[in-house]
């Protein structure tokens, strides 16, 4: 899809750590996890578009779509049976805007927003734009506004939504960002 598209960006939470303690599963770790929000994805029409690490990419031409996807990937990774009964958790981010594609890969401040709010997230959690949010037929979802940050490289605030439903974990520690934007003055 081109012009505005959604964006689903995930990263497995804490990957290093589990590359280091057990190189040899760690591969089939990482697939299996691709495997299983590619999966999620296309399913709902997204198009998966690059990997890199454990990270996943996808657009959908729908934010709810995307949303749909983004939980039932979620739903999937948190009920997979993982090598060494090992927890695998893995943060997903939204974001809804215009973007070009070039080359089978996509350019444009959407792209770099996403990546911001992926970061933003703590494993087993989707964080959603408002842009997102805004652009989904609700349809029985539920967000929880967590408030507007500051996102680095990004000079707007961003206000950010969790999303919420059966299946998914709802508790977090508060998000990895810069801060939470205020009413002051940038400096």
């Amino acid at each position: 899809p081109t012009g505005t598209v959604t964006f689903l960006f995930t990263d497995i939470e804490a990957s290093t750590q589990l590359l280091t303690r057990d190189p040899g599963a760690y591969p089939a770790i990482v697939a299996a996890q691709r495997t299983l929000i590619a999966r999620a994805a296309r399913e709902r029409g997204g198009f998966v578009f690059g990997y890199e690490g454990d990270a996943c990419f996808v657009v959908f031409a729908d934010a709810t779509a995307a949303i749909k996807a983004a939980g039932a990937a979620q739903r999937s990774l948190a009920g997979h049976s993982w090598p060494g009964g090992r927890r695998v958790r893995v943060r997903m981010g939204l974001h809804t805007g215009a973007a070009e594609l070039n080359d089978d890969d996509y350019y444009g401040l959407a792209v770099h927003v996403v990546a911001r709010v992926v970061d933003a997230a703590h494993g087993g959690q989707i964080l959603l734009s408002e842009a997102t949010r805004d652009a989904a037929v609700q349809g029985g979802r539920t967000c929880s506004e967590l408030g507007s940050y500051r996102l680095r490289g990004i000079d707007e605030p961003v206000r950010l939504h969790q999303l919420e439903g059966p299946g998914l974990m709802s508790r977090f520690p508060p998000l990895r960002t810069l801060t939470r934007a205020s009413a002051l003055p940038l400096p």
